[in-house]
């Protein structure tokens, strides 16, 4: 993860990011958790985690804008293909519904799809108005651009207002992506 990073690189790198991020142990755990309990759009907490060890800190326009440019993607069809698999999961277990184990696991396929449409869009938007931090991707400093990226975003996504939101829930992340930094 500490290779340099070419701009036009960024919309498949930050895809390339956020697989290997996801599957470490904990992490999955504790995006879920912001997802589940305060709204919280995975792809955008990736992408701010992402930035945090590649690039200065995000400004509040470019924020803004990465909020406005996912926002409908994100609800529309992220979020419908995500519901809709979850409502699959009720008809699993009875003999009734065949072959809806298939039929879930590509909506599954679809809603990773639709994930990976959203950080391509956010790649982009790093490639265009982010500059280059000038540490190593692995140091401290990137946990602490991360950390803040994500008091940005909960601010301005009005996570922060949410009734089960906490910054540990946040802090959660960060130490489970940058092992505690």
């Amino acid at each position: 993860m500490s290779e340099e990073v070419g701009a036009a690189d960024a919309p498949e790198n930050v895809k390339n990011w956020a697989n290997a991020v996801y599957a470490r142990s904990g992490v999955s755990d504790a995006l879920l958790q912001l997802q589940d309990r305060i709204g919280a759009d995975v792809c955008l907490v990736l992408w701010c985690c992402w930035a945090g060890e590649r690039f200065k800190l995000i400004p509040e326009p470019v924020m803004r804008l990465a909020l406005d440019r996912t926002a409908h993607w994100n609800a529309d069809a992220t979020r419908s293909l995500r519901e809709a698999r979850r409502a699959m999961k009720l008809f699993l277990a009875t003999d009734d519904y065949q072959g809806v184990h298939g039929l879930r696991e590509k909506v599954k396929a679809l809603e990773l799809e639709a994930e990976y449409v959203e950080l391509g869009v956010l790649g982009q938007i790093a490639e265009r108005f982010l500059t280059a931090a000038e540490d190593i991707a692995g140091s401290d400093g990137a946990a602490s651009r991360a950390r803040k990226n994500l008091a940005l975003y909960a601010g301005l996504a009005g996570l922060s207002k949410a009734e089960d939101f906490s910054t540990g829930l946040l802090h959660n992340v960060i130490d489970n992506i940058f092992g505690g930094r």
